[in-house]
């Protein structure tokens, strides 16, 4: 999922980072994003968009690409480029695709961010009380640590925080090791046991759930190319993949 430039792992901090006059900070000194969480396991953090405005994102790792709610689109004039449609059980709704110059969080920063503007209102039924949601094309572009001590967010664009991370590692599945070369969405997904499987089983880290779900994998891993709404079963799937 997130392409970490060489990292080859996605790091939970268990413990603290470091910690100086009751101050954390990131490893390598880099600069941290706080959050807060909701529901007990998500995490929100502070974003500005086109150099403007402070919103509200669900950080979702299992979410590829970045959504907007149409309230705010619509405040800065976003344009429109391509339609999609949004389908579950029982439920059928439209969203778009606009282009962001800037999105910004803390001191960190992503150009030229296209995103999909779609309702969060089921999101908001959940205690969510968010503008969008931050996804794995935006994260892609990191080193990221989670310190869940100090509900810091560590991302790192220079490699600064690799020397200074220590203790075990877990290797990601790349695409090329679950695809024969088709196109594949961001994922970050790694091998693990089950206490009664007879082989290892592909598990995605997904920071937008709040509980373990296990999915048929014999339909799961075929990993079609769409976008999963954080929290739901919701997909969507462009119109026309040439105009997204």
């Amino acid at each position: 999922m997130f392409n970490l430039k060489g990292f080859g792992c996605i790091v939970f901090a268990i413990t603290a980072v470091a910690t100086v006059a009751a101050e954390t900070y990131c490893p390598g000194k880099v600069a941290s994003v706080p959050y807060h969480l909701v529901n007990r396991h998500q995490m929100v953090v502070e974003v500005s968009i086109n150099h403007g405005g402070r919103y509200s994102f669900l950080l979702d790792t299992g979410t590829q690409m970045t959504m907007i709610d149409p309230a705010i689109a619509s405040s800065l004039q976003l344009p429109e480029y391509g339609n999609t449609k949004v389908a579950s059980a029982g439920m059928s709704s439209s969203a778009s695709f606009s282009k962001l110059a800037l999105v910004e969080t803390g001191l960190h920063k992503v150009t030229g961010l296209k995103v999909l503007v779609y309702n969060l209102s089921n999101l908001r039924a959940t205690g969510l009380t968010i503008q969008g949601v931050l996804g794995e094309d935006f994260l892609e572009h990191f080193d990221v640590l989670f310190d869940t001590v100090h509900k810091l967010l560590c991302l790192d664009s220079s490699g600064a925080m690799r020397a200074d991370v220590r203790g075990p590692h877990t290797a990601l599945v790349f695409p090329s090791e679950i695809t024969d070369g088709s196109p594949l969405p961001n994922l970050i997904i790694v091998e693990a046991r089950l206490s009664d499987a007879t082989r290892p089983v592909r598990l995605m880290l997904d920071s937008g759930a709040n509980g373990a779900i296990l999915f048929n994998t014999s339909e799961y891993l075929a990993l079609r190319q769409t976008t999963r709404l954080p929290g739901t079963g919701v997909e969507t799937i462009p119109n026309d993949p040439k105009r997204s």
